[in-house]
């Protein structure tokens, strides 16, 4: 959890691979804050300019029905707002 709220707090200051190397090692299956991890990347990919990156995350977000609802339901908007989705 620290590290998911260190990230969020430095997102506007740290650099993209700064914030990817912290938050990569918490997206494994059985990582209970992978979600949010994952949803944080797909904004770090949007921050760096990787929109291509962004939708291909925010899309697998938003195909995991063991998605918690709110993580969801921001990658479904945001992901229709950058023009993706089915």
């Amino acid at each position: 959890l620290a590290t998911v709220l260190a990230a969020l707090h430095s997102f506007d200051s740290a650099g993209v691979d700064a914030l990817t190397r912290r938050l990569e090692p918490l997206t494994g299956d059985d990582n209970p804050y992978r979600y949010s991890a994952r949803e944080l990347l797909a904004l770090v990919a949007f921050k760096g300019g990787d929109i291509d990156r962004a939708k291909i995350d925010l899309q697998a977000l938003a195909d995991d029905a063991e998605a918690p609802a709110g993580i969801h339901q921001r990658a479904t908007e945001f992901l229709r707002a950058l023009g993706g989705g089915k």
